[in-house]
């Protein structure tokens, strides 16, 4: 694996970390024909294929993917987002499998953590998740469905 993939690994990582998932729970794949490069396009099929394929031997039972924006617009992300909600809704290969899509916030309010807290607070679609020494918030959508 690439540093940049080491770099996404451990945010991945991290990030599920936040939503109650251990370390063993996480899998990244690293896959040629899919670079982390928001200017190369990701074939569908192929990321529908690996989706799949991991679900199907990892007998996976949630998937927590990004929105159809993608944090930043970022393509890849989008890609992904877009994959799963295709299996899921448009070829049901994932009726068993509960999907749920990260919400995206605007640059704005990304960059500015800490100021955007009370904003964050404020609004109903929000997870706490607290520990001893901190407290974390994640947004989190609603079951992917038709209607999102």
């Amino acid at each position: 694996m690439t540093k940049k993939g080491d770099v996404r690994t451990k945010e991945v990582v991290k990030s599920c970390s936040v939503l109650g998932l251990s370390p063993d729970q996480v899998t990244v794949l690293d896959i040629r024909s899919l670079p982390d490069n928001p200017k190369v396009q990701w074939d569908r099929q192929t990321v529908c294929n690996e989706i799949l394929q991991h679900c199907q031997k990892h007998r996976v039972t949630q998937i927590y993917t990004f929105d159809g924006y993608g944090v930043s617009g970022h393509s890849n992300h989008r890609e992904l987002y877009n994959a799963v909600r295709h299996l899921k809704i448009d070829r049901t290969e994932l009726h068993d499998i509960e999907c749920y899509s990260l919400q995206s916030v605007n640059l704005l309010r990304k960059y500015t953590s800490l100021l955007d807290l009370p904003y964050s607070l404020y609004t109903a679609d929000v997870v706490f998740v607290s520990s001893p020494c901190q407290v974390l918030t994640a947004q989190i959508c609603p079951h992917l469905s038709e209607h999102t």
